[in-house]
């Protein structure tokens, strides 16, 4: 995980400790971060929802409805949150789990970012029962409202999620980072320092703080501070 500036390090910690499932989505509804938690409740390999539809993760009887709640968001018609919503949701071969969930959406430059928490009901603990929103809001919180840039990355060096501020600070579209490289992004002179220096915080916990130069999209080069924090291993609880 990157971080510019100490809120950014809040959203990694926060949802990879957390035993709920969260998955956020952004245009179309194409899904652009899910935590761990998320791809074992739904039984995918890490990475693999990445660009999938949102819709994907609920059975076809409740589709229609989901996809009218967003609609709904989209439009405007509904502000804050929906949260204790009882209902299934399905993994990958089909088969489906009770759930309760939290969807909320906000804006940042006009697209549309919606977040859902998943709370697999067999296996949350008595102490979690009833904060589902308290949970989601504090995520929404940590995403819409931060002034840092977040990029969330997995082992690989792979760009799995970025925050709304992140497009200002570099530029970009989504379809246009998401599932790529991020050393793309660094200069080529500091691009295989960059990547040694982030295979070492893999190898351990711990934070590291750099600067670097990176590439923006209009061609500029941008003198970045950022912090690699390791949240590969936060636990987890049992599926």
């Amino acid at each position: 995980m990157f971080r510019m500036r100490d809120e950014s390090l809040m959203f990694s910690a926060f949802a990879g400790s957390i035993e709920d499932a969260v998955v956020i989505a952004g245009d179309e509804h194409f899904i652009t971060y899910a935590n761990s938690q998320a791809e074992r409740r739904f039984d995918y390999p890490p990475g693999a929802l990445i660009g999938a539809d949102l819709i994907l993760l609920f059975p076809e009887r409740h589709r229609d409805a989901f996809r009218e709640g967003m609609v709904r968001l989209e439009r405007g018609e509904r502000r804050g949150a929906w949260a204790n919503i009882r209902l299934e949701c399905a993994r990958r071969d089909g088969s489906e789990f009770p759930v309760e969930l939290s969807l909320s959406g906000w804006r940042n430059d006009s697209e549309l970012h919606i977040a859902v928490i998943i709370r697999d009901v067999r296996v949350a603990s008595p102490s979690a029962a009833g904060n589902l929103l308290i949970t989601e809001q504090r995520l929404s919180a940590l995403l819409e409202h931060s002034a840092d840039a977040v990029l969330l990355i997995d082992a690989e060096g792979l760009l799995r999620y970025r925050s709304p501020a992140a497009r200002g600070v570099m530029g970009y579209s989504d379809e246009a980072v998401i599932g790529r490289p991020a050393f793309d992004f660094v200069h080529p002179d500091q691009r295989e320092w960059v990547i040694s220096t982030f295979r070492a915080a893999v190898r351990r916990k711990g934070v590291v703080t750099q600067a670097f130069r990176g590439l923006r999209d209009d061609g500029a080069v941008r003198w970045l501070e950022v912090t690699i924090s390791n949240h590969l291993d936060h636990p987890v609880s049992p599926p």
